[in-house]
């Protein structure tokens, strides 16, 4: 280690990067800067290895906190990032440390705001072994954050240090720190000014992992608000949190101190813990894959007419439009008229069980059928200039309007516009659905500009508003109020609750095209290849079933779907086929 605090900078074109700190590091691009200095990345000319040197800013003036690293990085440990350097140079503090690849858990969280549970556990279990090391040398890091956890590689299984101890000081014995130093959104409630110790630490761990575990921080707001709200609120832990995970996280980010883990060593024991409750859960979960099998064929039935466009119900049966009708297909094959269509069909939607309600737009009206009673919905509901899709929610008490500007929620009975909520879908329609039972919410996910998935009630009040990393998404609405959502094209499965924190995570074996609804437990997942049984909880995997190898359309509902294809001897009429997944059924029982 170098003891020398009088090196020389040398020449001072530091935006030129021709500095070279102690005539061996060699500045090459800044990487980093924060409120108390910038971090570049640097060469060391003596092995040629890349290093970190962070330059601390002029008004930086505690001359003593050097002193006070030495006594922590006089040993070092795998879980604190090494310092190769330190010292002052053209009046200006610098610290010269390893170069981590991986970047900052920062940049992780900015890519992925909720990595998966075994990474996030992993990282907070390298940084309470870093806490270890650093209290028993009575060293409190002060500024616990993303931005101070470095991670040795980009892909895991990676090594998570901690890194900037530029405002970390050394408990004294029989004192007590009074400063309010640190990062507000991370600052436990005795940080504020009063007199606290080491806990502080385990305290903003708590409030890092929280972060993993559910893609924010659990308070936000300017740091007035924030100082209230560690202060005066406990976080709200989402009741789908596992047990052990959640009594976990409640001690560790306790607002009261006393009440919190007495060490960090302490913390880590429990951690483990918590992994192995988690893991053997998670063996317990764990499903035998079928091997994949073809459909069966129910029935066939011909239709002497191009149809327009079609619909599943939720019972066994179809809604055909064509040019002039609009047709229910039922189970037995046969055609039954509901109205006839004097204009356009835009788009269907059907809910069928107490209401048996169909609903399209058709022109500039919504049109109802109820029995075959077919009406206009009442009221003055003005429908937007470009409408693209209705959805009716299970009872068919509500409807969804959505086009690429706006969502409209109507009241079927009467027609009464409820709310109009303003987005901005770039061109595409956003993907809306209904959830809840007696408590109706409306699940919205749009880009504006980024991806984001909003619940509402229908009073029009917002419920939970988050990002999240996926777009053009497949959804479904949950009797809790809860929601699943697929991203098409792509492989990840998310269960998130009414208050937008998520559930559980998956995997399918394909990228995505549909999402829907097996049975009250199950969801299927249609991919290019197959379909897929997803338990709805837990998001895992119970079965594979052979997509039909066929050009036809492929209609998906519940335990299996319907083909829909021209009729080969006459371009005029169509082919519709029911099947149905016999093997996932094979599979429940």
């Amino acid at each position: 280690m170098n003891s020398n605090f009088q090196s020389t900078l040398g020449s001072r074109r530091r935006n030129g990067l021709t500095e070279c700190i102690e005539g061996r590091f060699q500045l090459e691009t800044r990487i980093g800067i924060g409120a108390f200095g910038k971090v570049y990345r640097a060469r060391d000319i003596t092995s040629g290895e890349p290093v970190a040197v962070k330059i601390f800013n002029a008004n930086i003036r505690d001359a003593g906190y050097l002193q006070e690293l030495g006594l922590l990085f006089a040993e070092e440990h795998p879980h604190i990032v090494p310092t190769l350097s330190f010292g002052y140079a053209s009046g200006e503090k610098y610290l010269v440390y390893r170069f981590m690849a991986g970047g900052s858990l920062r940049d992780v969280l900015a890519r992925t705001p909720r990595p998966p549970l075994d990474h996030a556990l992993s990282i907070c279990r390298d940084i309470l072994d870093g806490l270890a090391f650093a209290h028993a040398r009575r060293v409190v890091h002060r500024d616990i954050k993303p931005e101070n956890v470095l991670l040795d590689g980009a892909r895991w299984p990676f090594s998570a240090s901690l890194c900037d101890f530029g405002l970390s000081a050394r408990l004294i014995e029989g004192e007590s720190n009074a400063s309010n130093f640190g990062s507000p959104a991370y600052m436990a409630p005795e940080q504020f000014g009063e007199h606290y110790d080491h806990r502080v630490d385990l305290y903003a761990v708590g409030v890092m992992l929280y972060e993993m575990l559910y893609g924010r921080r659990p308070f936000d707001g300017d740091a007035t608000e924030l100082r209230y709200a560690h202060t005066h609120r406990d976080m709200h832990v989402p009741s789908s949190t596992p047990i052990s995970l959640a009594q976990f996280l409640r001690k560790l980010a306790a607002r009261d101190p006393e009440k919190r883990f007495a060490t960090a060593g302490d913390a880590l024991a429990a951690l483990d813990s918590v992994r192995t409750t988690l893991d053997e859960s998670r063996v317990e979960r764990t499903v035998q894959l079928r091997d994949p099998a073809a459909i069966t064929t129910r029935w066939r039935a011909r239709i002497a007419a191009r149809c327009e466009s079609v619909e599943a119900l939720a019972a066994d049966g179809l809604v055909l439009s064509f040019r002039d009708r609009i047709a229910r297909l039922g189970a037995d094959g046969g055609l039954d008229p509901i109205a006839d269509a004097s204009e356009a069909v835009h788009e269907i939607a059907a809910q069928t069980g107490p209401s048996d309600l169909l609903a399209w737009m058709s022109g500039d009206q919504i049109w109802t059928a109820r029995h075959n009673d077919v009406q206009p919905l009442p009221g003055d509901y003005a429908l937007p200039a470009h409408p693209r899709r209705l959805v009716l929610s299970p009872g068919g008490e509500w409807g969804l309007v959505a086009s690429s500007e706006s969502i409209d929620l109507i009241r079927m009975h009467d027609g009464e516009h409820m709310w109009r909520a303003e987005v901005d879908g770039y061109g595409s329609v956003p993907e809306v659905t209904f959830a809840g039972g007696d408590d109706t919410v409306v699940w919205i996910c749009t880009e504006s500009p980024r991806t984001v998935l909003v619940c509402m009630d229908v009073d029009g009040q917002i419920l939970a508003r988050t990002s999240i990393g996926t777009a053009d998404t497949s959804i479904i609405g949950r009797p809790d109020g809860g929601c699943v959502v697929a991203g098409r094209g792509r492989r990840s499965i998310t269960h998130y609750d009414r208050e937008g924190f998520v559930v559980a995570e998956g995997i399918t074996g394909a990228p995505v095209q549909e999402l829907v609804r097996y049975d009250d437990r199950h969801l299927a997942v249609w991919s290019v290849r197959h379909a897929e049984l997803i338990v709805e909880d837990s998001l895992d995997t119970r079965a594979f079933v052979r997509r039909p190898d066929t050009h036809e359309l492929v209609v998906p509902i519940g335990r299996g779907g319907y083909l829909v294809g021209p009729d080969e001897a006459d371009d005029d009429a169509v082919v519709v086929r029911r099947f149905t997944l016999d093997v996932i059924t094979e599979v429940l029982s």
